[in-house]
This record gives structure tokens, sequence and C-alpha cells, in this order.
């Protein structure tokens, strides 16, 4: 039986893996100007407040429109506080700490295991619970891939992009995509949803529901009744296990199941 490690050796474990890098903060100018990072707003307008560039070959990371100085509770813009990597104390729910170390192992062991020219396919999506200044805190989604590879096929940095999600109840959940098929997951919310199946049928309601129709809209598509739509709500957030179709919706797109 493997023994569980604690948060505090899960972080030197995570320092042991990047013990050669040294993280410098850039500049958002010098990060524009040679394209690493670019403004956008997501298509159901929610805004990805937090961009973070982990750069491999340089060695630093870029910090832009960052949710650092927008939302969280921060008293420096030190980068040993402006980084939740290396100081996750500070800004991480305490019921996170664990899963988000965890999390941050398995991305760089996946990354390591993958063949040269594999890597770019890589994504890993996660969920925390960030400490805000209101003191209270908030759901972020993250999203984490591979930006760019150098000429041997190794990939030198990593872009993690952080969504602030307005529902207090988003699930804690984690995907891997393009991992080892040796990779087995442990965590017990994101088992239950890598192992769930819904209907064609209620992908469809879920992919209209993500492009913001309303319940009379998805009923016109199908051709059945506003009530049978809301019947299938239920029966689609029963399934998730969620309280809101809104949410079940975003869980879906942030696994793949619908674009």
């Amino acid at each position: 039986m493997t023994t569980k490690k604690s948060p505090q050796k899960q972080m030197e474990i995570i320092l042991k893996m990047l013990e050669e890098l040294t993280f410098t903060v850039s500049n958002v100018e010098e990060a524009i100007q040679d394209n690493s990072v670019k403004e956008y707003e997501s298509e159901n307008g929610i805004i990805v407040y937090t961009t973070i560039l982990l750069n491999l070959k340089k060695r630093r990371h870029v910090f832009y429109r960052s949710a650092y100085t927008h939302y969280l509770k921060t008293k420096t813009t030190n980068i040993n506080v402006r980084d939740n990597l290396f100081n996750p104390y500070y800004v991480v729910h305490p019921n996170d700490i664990e899963f988000f170390f965890e999390t941050q192992i398995i991305i760089l062991n996946l990354l390591q295991q993958l063949p040269p020219f594999k890597t770019k396919s890589f994504m890993a999506v996660f969920t925390i619970k960030l400490l805000e200044k209101d003191g209270k805190y908030k759901t972020y989604l993250c999203h984490v891939c591979v930006k760019k590879e150098d000429a041997n096929g190794k990939s030198w940095i990593l872009k993690i992009e952080a969504v602030r999600q307005p529902d207090d109840n988003f699930p804690t959940f984690r995907k891997f995509f393009a991992a080892p098929d040796d990779y087995t997951e442990t965590h017990e919310q994101s088992l239950f949803l890598q192992n769930l199946q819904l209907t064609t049928q209620q992908l469809e309601i879920l992919k209209l529901k993500m492009h913001k129709q309303s319940a009379s809209q998805i009923a016109a598509t199908f051709g059945i009744s506003v009530k049978t739509v809301t019947t299938h709500y239920s029966n689609i957030n029963d399934k998730m296990k969620l309280d809101a179709i809104d949410i079940s919706a975003r869980v879906a797109k942030a696994m793949g199941w619908i674009n």
C-alpha cells in the first residue's frame, strides 16, 4: 500500500523536480513583444484573469492580467508570494493544498514520460479555490498546456491559465489529456467524472447550454417541451452529482465531452 505524502513532502518533491531552474518575473511588455501571451476573452464571457507562462528555457515566469493583483489576497509583488507553485499556503484553500501539490507532481511526471514531439498534445485541467482580497475563497478552473517545444521536441514553455468561476459550489477535479496509457487516476471525484457516461442527447443539451441557449430554444431544437428540457437538466445534474445545469455544462466542457 502506497503511503500518502504530506503537503510538505509534496512541496519538497516539486522543488526537487525544479531544482535546476531559477525563475524570475519578467515584465508584461517583454512578454507581449515576443508574442508569448495574448489577451482574450472566452466565448461565454468569462475573462481569463491569470495567464502564467513557465519558461523552462529562459527560466522565468510571466504573469499577465494577473489574478494576484486583481482578485487574490496578496501583500506584495514578490515572486515567492505571487507564484502559488512556490508559496501556495498563502492563497490556496487548506482543503485543496494536498490536491494542488499532487496535481503539480503528476503534471511534471507525465510530461517527463511523454516522448519527444508528443508534449504539444498534452493538457491538464484542474480546479482549486484561491483566497481573494475580501477574505473569501473562489474557485478557479486552471488549464496547463505546452506552448512551445525545443528542436529536440522537449517542452520548454508551459502555459497556465486560471479562469475565475462564478459559482461557489464548483467541484474539485482534474483531467489529463494525452496522458500515457498507464496513468491511473486516484482522485475520487476526478475518477467519477472520468468513468461517467452521458447520452448523446444529454451531451447535446449541455453543448447548447454552454452556448447560452435557453430552455425554450433547446426545446425548439429537439422538438420537445420546455418541461421535458428541465427534466433533462435534473437528470444530467443528478448523474453528474451537481446542482446547477450551468455548472454541469462547464464541467462537461472542461472534461472534453463537449466543445
